[in-house]
């Protein structure tokens, strides 16, 4: 309870571990990343494995551009700082440019 939230993030994976905690703080292991899902963090996912495989490549890193996820972590608080609800965030754009949501709320 002496913090409002905290959220991690290294994976780029996001977890569904998102709760409020009997102190009231907002928690989430790993927030997830921004861009495209199916990528080497962000990039084009062919370079970086043809620059892992051949070291020696002289290919410049691209950016994945498909299938773009968002990732986030809602956290509502009072006029005393204090966490009311969390809500774990995720949202796809499709090949039309429609959004998705989707996300557990506490």
């Amino acid at each position: 309870g002496m913090i409002s939230a905290l959220i991690g993030t290294h994976t780029h994976v996001q977890t569904s571990d998102e709760r409020l905690t009997k102190e009231g703080t907002a928690f989430l292991t790993d927030v997830g990343m921004t861009g495209a899902y199916d990528s080497i963090i962000g990039m084009n996912k062919d370079r970086i494995l043809q620059k892992f495989l051949n070291p020696k490549a002289k290919s410049a890193h691209e950016v994945a551009e498909n299938d773009i996820w968002l990732n986030g972590f809602l956290v509502e608080m009072n006029e005393f700082n204090k966490v009311t609800t969390c809500a774990r965030l995720q949202c796809r754009i499709d090949e039309q440019e429609n959004w998705f949501f989707s996300g557990a709320s506490q």
